[in-house]
């Protein structure tokens, strides 16, 4: 029972990421479409509305299928390990951290099916840092925090529940 309560609450946390997400695109898309800028701390971070048919800096620009693809079999690969976490209270930082980064995918992909293009707004305009959007501060984010939880919380012996099991086989002596 508790085991399906947390899946409850992991696609809770996923589609509310997902509509914050698809919900902050829609008033850059409806306040910001028409080349309007709105500033938020001047000459350090700006709401400015782009249409990105890359990824960053519009890398590989006009890839919207290869990048469909892409995200698809990464967020199946995400749901297969996610189902494959035991239960155990200490791969809960795991947990938040692929919900998050499958809800960012989601929400890129979502604008990338639909419109060709994924609504980016987030200027931070100091840096010249790549316009981005929500989707991508949950791709970010959970990157990191998978990096760092890799790297500092999870020792090898905890992810051993990510390897492939060979069934053992019985030689026949003749």
């Amino acid at each position: 029972m508790k085991r399906t309560l947390n899946y409850i609450y992991a696609f809770l946390a996923f589609g509310i990421l997902i509509f914050i997400d698809q919900f902050t695109k829609y008033l850059a898309r409806t306040k910001l479409a028409d080349g309007k800028t709105f500033s938020v701390i001047k000459n350090v971070l700006q709401f400015n509305y782009i249409r990105n048919n890359g990824a960053a800096w519009g890398i590989m620009s006009g890839k919207q299928i290869f990048f469909i693809i892409l995200t698809s079999v990464l967020i199946v690969g995400i749901i297969y390990i996610y189902f494959k976490i035991p239960s155990d209270k200490k791969y809960r930082l795991l947990k938040v951290i692929l919900v998050t980064l499958s809800a960012g995918a989601v929400g890129n992909l979502i604008d990338r099916i639909k419109n060709g293009y994924v609504d980016d707004f987030i200027d931070f305009y100091l840096i010249n840092f790549p316009v981005f959007n929500f989707a991508d501060i949950c791709v970010c984010l959970s990157m990191i925090g998978l990096v760092i939880s890799i790297f500092f919380v999870y020792k090898d012996k905890d992810m051993e529940f990510l390897k492939i099991r060979k069934k053992e086989s019985k030689e026949v002596n003749e």
